[in-house]
């Protein structure tokens, strides 16, 4: 009887720590999408580098809102950081999740931004 309770404690234990260790990792995950995002608002070329080449964060991961990384860039009219997330792969087409579900070509154009529609165009956004 001591045995079988030992063992489902052990059972419990080990998935707790496997829960816990994925609720760490899409926290941390969360963390870095948002500092991504935030150095896309900003235009912060160096930051947004450093985060997908040395750090390893996927441009596909939404930041706050669902927005992801291009469509923020296109947004706030950084064309540099556009330009390199291309290059990262970024896809020109996926639309943010929130305010319209556009897409960063959709956006770029609303705001009149002519080098990142002529970005995203070569990279086969419509």
């Amino acid at each position: 009887m001591i045995r079988i309770w030992m063992g489902l404690m052990l059972m419990f234990s080990v998935d707790a720590y496997a829960a816990d260790s994925q609720t760490q990792n899409h926290g941390q995950e969360k963390l870095l999408a948002k500092t991504l995002y935030e150095a896309c608002v900003n235009g912060d070329l160096d930051t947004a580098r450093r985060l997908i080449d040395e750090v390893g964060i996927d441009t596909v991961i939404p930041g706050p809102g669902g927005v992801p990384a291009l469509n923020v860039a296109a947004l706030n009219g950084h064309v540099e950081i556009v330009g390199f997330l291309l290059g990262k792969g970024a896809n020109p087409n996926r639309k943010r999740a929130i305010l319209n579900a556009q897409t960063p070509l959709q956006d770029a154009k609303e705001k009149g931004y002519t080098q990142i529609i002529e970005l995203l165009e070569k990279a086969g956004a419509h």
